[in-house]
C-alpha cells in the first residue's frame, strides 16, 4: 500500500560533507517543503558511479512508496563550485569526490540536476525551514542590508544572502572561510604559533584552520601544552569528545571558550564586510550539535568592537542558530523550486 501524500512534487536533496553524505526526500505540499525522509551514508565510500546509482534507487523507492517519481535532485556540495558550458562541477574540499551535473543527468535520466554549494544550500534553507527549526540567541533589530551564514563542521561554510525585488532572500556562495585568521590577542598568536610549528607548516593560518573539527581540536592540544599542564587531561580528544567532556575536563571548557570567541569575531567582521545587518544564522554540524553552548559568550564577542559607530550596530544585529541537520537538503529543494520560478 502506499503511504499517502497530497503533493504533486517530490525532489530529492543531499548534503554531501567532508564525513558524512545524506540523501533526503522532500515534498511540495501547499506551498511549503517538507523532509519525508532520509538515509545517511559515510563520504569516503561514495564515488561518482555509486552516488548516481544511489539517486536512482532513492528515486524509484519514492515511486513504489509514495506513487511520484522524484525527476529533480539538489546536490549540496562541501566544494567550491565551478562552470563549464553551462553545468556546474565541483571536487569536494574535505573527501576525494568530484560530480558534475551533465554527468549525473546522463546517468540518472533525471530532468534536472543542481549542484550547488553545501552553504548555499543552508542558506535557502533559513526562510524555508519552519520556525522552530531555528533557535533564537538574540532577537536584536533587522535593519537594510544583507544576510550571513556561517557554521563549522568538517570545514568552515559561509554565505551571504541578498534580497531581490520579489523578496526573495537569495544566496552567493563564498569562500571566505579560507581567507587568514585575523590574530588580535596574546591567544591567538600562542595558537597560531602552536599550529605553524607542530604541523610544520608556513605562517598562513585560516579561518577553517580554527572554526572546524579539527580546528576545535587544535585548540584543545594547543591549551593542553600551555595552560593544562595537569596529568588527569587526557592528551588527544576528538572534537566531539571535547564538547561531552565542557563540565568535567578544565581544558575542553577552556576550548570550547576559545572557540566560541573567534567564532563570535569571525562572524563580526564578516557582518561587516558583507552589510549583514538583517540578520546572521549559525549553521554547520558543530554549532548544530552542541546548540547549548552558543549564547552570552558568543554575543559578546561578536558585539565587541573598538570602533563605537559599528559596536552599536553590531549590539542590534539578529542572532540565530539553525537546529536541524538536514537543513540542507530541505534548502537544495528550495533552491530547486526558486530556480523554476525565474525559468
Amino acid at each position: 500500500m502506499k503511504a499517502s501524500l497530497q503533493t504533486k512534487e517530490l525532489f530529492l536533496g543531499v548534503d554531501i560533507g567532508g564525513t558524512r553524505t545524506r540523501i533526503g526526500l522532500v515534498a511540495l505540499e501547499n506551498g511549503r517543503l517538507r523532509l519525508l525522509e532520509s538515509k545517511e551514508i559515510l563520504t569516503k565510500t561514495v564515488t561518482a558511479s555509486s552516488f548516481a546509482t544511489a539517486l536512482v534507487d532513492a528515486a524509484n523507492a519514492a515511486k513504489k512508496k509514495y506513487g511520484v517519481r522524484p525527476s529533480k535532485a539538489a546536490i549540496a556540495c562541501a566544494g567550491p563550485i565551478s562552470v563549464k558550458g553551462g553545468r556546474h562541477r565541483v571536487e569536494l574540499t574535505n573527501a576525494p569526490l568530484t560530480l558534475d551535473e551533465e554527468t549525473l543527468l546522463s546517468k540518472t535520466r533525471f530532468e534536472r540536476v543542481l549542484l550547488l554549494n553545501d552553504f548555499e544550500a543552508l542558506a535557502w534553507s533559513v526562510d524555508a525551514l519552519e520556525p522552530k527549526k531555528l533557535k533564537v540567541i538574540r532577537r536584536g533589530v533587522p535593519a537594510p542590508g544583507s544576510r550571513l551564514l556561517i557554521g563549522p563542521g568538517t570545514g568552515l561554510g559561509i554565505s551571504i544572502l541578498v534580497q531581490d525585488p520579489t523578496g526573495v532572500w537569495r544566496p552567493v556562495a563564498s569562500e571566505g572561510a579560507h581567507t587568514p585568521f585575523p590574530l588580535e590577542t596574546v591567544e591567538d598568536f600562542g595558537l597560531a604559533a602552536f599550529i605553524t610549528e607542530t604541523e610544520r607548516r608556513n605562517s598562513f593560518i585560516s579561518y577553517e584552520d580554527i572554526l572546524s573539527g579539527k580546528g576545535v581540536e587544535r585548540i584543545y592540544n594547543h591549551l593542553r601544552l600551555t595552560k593544562c599542564k595537569r596529568p588527569e587531561f587526557p592528551p588527544t580528544l576528538t572534537a566531539a569528545e571535547i564538547f561531552k567532556t565542557r563540565t568535567t575536563n578544565r581544558c575542553s571548557a577552556m576550548t570550547i571558550e576559545l572557540f566560541l570567541d573567534v567564532l563570535g569575531r569571525a562572524a563580526r567582521n564578516m557582518t561587516l564586510q558583507a552589510c549583514a545587518w538583517n540578520g546572521v544564522t549559525l549553521g554547520g554540524g558543530v554549532v548544530i550539535k552542541n546548540k547549548e553552548v552558543v549564547g552570552k559568550r558568543f554575543v559578546d564577542a561578536f558585539s565587541r568592537y573598538p570602533n563605537p559607530r559599528f559596536a552599536r550596530l553590531l549590539e542590534k544585529v539578529p542572532l540565530q542558530l539553525l537546529t536541524d541537520e538536514h537543513a540542507a537538503i530541505v534548502g537544495g529543494a528550495a533552491a530547486l523550486v526558486h530556480a523554476r520560478e525565474r525559468e
